[in-house]
């Protein structure tokens, strides 16, 4: 089995400088990233039976343009989202005061995996379990296929 990891492209949210979230949209930076990612793969000597996307909006867009140009098919798979944070953090402007908290929280944890902010969203422990589950899922049931899977960068770290 081979996999190749790709993170979604930029969002329309980080051109404008706030937190994103589950539907946050590709950018016209990450239109551009995604195409072109899109057609280096294309190109490569590498083969592949399907891209597997997250359903969050960046990912899903940007494995599209990937399936499209690749001539793959396109499944979405419900464990490679990326970490859900607390709903409040959504669209909040990155230098605003409640990410400033958040970012300070995240600092004063520590090593916490079960830490989740105002108690609210996943935990790390919570990103690593679907990492976990979803590389089981594929050593049992697909060994000898391979696949491009987009999805986002706290969940390719943990996997």
């Amino acid at each position: 089995m081979n996999l190749v990891f790709i993170r979604h492209g930029k969002t329309e949210n980080y051109d404008v400088g706030k937190r994103q979230g589950p539907d946050s949209k590709l950018g016209k930076t990450g239109q551009k990233q995604a195409l072109k990612i899109a057609n280096r793969l294309k190109k490569s000597n590498l083969k592949f039976d399907q891209v597997i996307t997250s359903s969050w909006v960046r990912a899903s867009q940007t494995a599209e343009k990937i399936a499209k140009k690749t001539g793959l098919s396109l499944s979405e798979h419900p464990m490679i989202h990326e970490y859900i944070s607390n709903s409040i953090l959504v669209n909040q402007p990155i230098q605003g005061e409640l990410v400033k908290e958040y970012e300070q929280a995240v600092r004063d944890k520590g090593i916490n995996f079960e830490w989740k902010f105002r108690g609210e969203g996943e935990s790390l422990r919570d990103v690593i379990n679907r990492a976990i589950a979803f590389k089981k899922e594929l050593l049992n049931f697909h060994q000898n296929r391979n696949y491009i899977i987009v999805s986002h960068g706290l969940f390719i770290t943990t996997f």
